[in-house]
């Protein structure tokens, strides 16, 4: 099985989330909707995950869309819809040095990526949002590096208003599908 996004347009991005994430695995795996071996558990970071299965998931929110990942490997995904914010702000609290630097040189497009890229492997780490996101860098110099702490790095093309990014997963396509409106 290759990496999987689906997605959904939804007012309420939060709530139902466990009933979306088990859907979207049931269509991953070739099982029913809401097949009971198909069970939700978190770690106590707030990852979610499937106990048993050979799946591993990854949840984000943003700007009225829902999404999650689903793969044979462990996974991060983060969506950002590009708008306003304090950047410099968020930046100088979140940011590594050579972030920082890379981001100063461009401008808000830049800061979605980055931010994006950090949420992603900050999720498929596990460790949750916590202080030390600066001891890491996402960028290489050129740009976002293709590979963050040995994990696969990839930027998901999608609607021009967002940033999509897949930390980690397997090598190859990543298929991204719009799940049917609640």
């Amino acid at each position: 099985m290759g990496d999987r996004i689906y997605f959904l347009r939804t007012a309420r991005e939060r709530g139902k989330s466990e009933e979306r994430l088990r859907a979207a695995a049931a269509r991953a795996a070739g099982l029913r909707a809401g097949d009971p071996s198909l069970l939700v558990l978190r770690t106590k970071e707030g990852k979610p995950y499937f106990p048993g299965e050979n799946l591993h998931c990854s949840v984000s929110h943003s700007g009225g869309i829902w999404l999650c990942a689903i793969s044979a490997a462990p996974v991060g995904v983060d969506i950002q819809l590009v708008g306003d914010c304090d950047a410099e702000r968020i930046a100088a609290r979140f940011f590594h040095p050579d972030e920082a630097a890379w981001l100063h040189s461009r401008g808000k497009e830049a800061f979605f990526e980055v931010w994006c890229a950090k949420e992603s492997y900050v999720k498929y780490t596990g460790a949750g949002m916590l202080p030390g996101m600066d001891g890491f860098s996402v960028t290489d110099g050129a740009g976002i590096s293709g590979r963050v702490g040995g994990a696969l790095m990839r930027r998901v093309p999608f609607d021009e208003r967002y940033r999509l990014f897949l930390c980690g997963g397997t090598p190859g396509e990543i298929t991204v599908t719009e799940l049917e409106s609640e």
